[in-house]
């Protein structure tokens, strides 16, 4: 599980352990769930303000889009 969140413990040059640590201690949160709850809100943000469809934010997130053609 913490190689999942390695690369972003890396960019504040801390263990994938501490990393873990001051993530849960400050947000109550797994560093998996926060993350995925940023990413969220980056999607949304891009919809709602920018005005992009789901098909194309799905895309530069890296999803294929054959999963969201039904949305």
């Amino acid at each position: 599980m913490q190689k999942r969140y390695q690369l972003h413990a890396d960019q504040f040059n801390l263990s994938a352990n501490y990393f873990g640590d001051l993530v849960k201690k400050e947000t109550g949160k797994t560093p998996l769930e926060y993350i995925q709850l940023k990413i969220l809100d980056l999607a949304k943000e891009k919809i709602f303000k920018r005005g992009k469809s789901v098909n194309e934010i799905a895309y530069e997130f890296g999803f294929s889009q054959n999963r969201f053609n039904n949305l």
